[in-house]
């Protein structure tokens, strides 16, 4: 189920294969991958906001549906979500992939800086 709302953003059922695909093209934007499980302080109800943070705006936001609980639970724990995403459901091809990329911020390129 896609449905294209007015700021582009795009409605599609959160599964691993999706939220990898948001997270990879983010990262191939030279995005930072975002989700959002609360506006205002509130929980969204069986939803999960995406945001491609930076980059060079090519990635709409994207609303997950149906997250499972155990999901939500994760994204709320920790911060670096998308790299925790990636482990956790085995996409260790793809996690290395996009920690590749570099960050662009308003037409200026962060440098890669690693981290062990």
């Amino acid at each position: 189920m896609k449905i294209e709302l007015g700021s582009g953003a795009t409605i599609d059922v959160w599964s691993p294969e999706t939220v990898k695909n948001f997270i990879v093209a983010c990262r191939k934007d030279k995005g930072i991958p975002m989700f959002r499980t609360r506006i205002f302080g509130k929980r969204i109800e069986n939803a999960v906001i995406g945001v491609c943070w930076g980059g060079e705006d090519r990635v709409p936001s994207k609303i997950f549906v149906n997250p499972p609980e155990k999901d939500v639970e994760f994204l709320e724990e920790d911060v670096g979500d998308w790299r925790r995403l990636l482990e956790k459901w085995n996409f260790i091809k793809e996690l290395e992939e996009c920690k590749r990329e570099g960050i662009l911020l308003k037409g200026y390129k962060l440098p890669l800086i690693t981290v062990d």
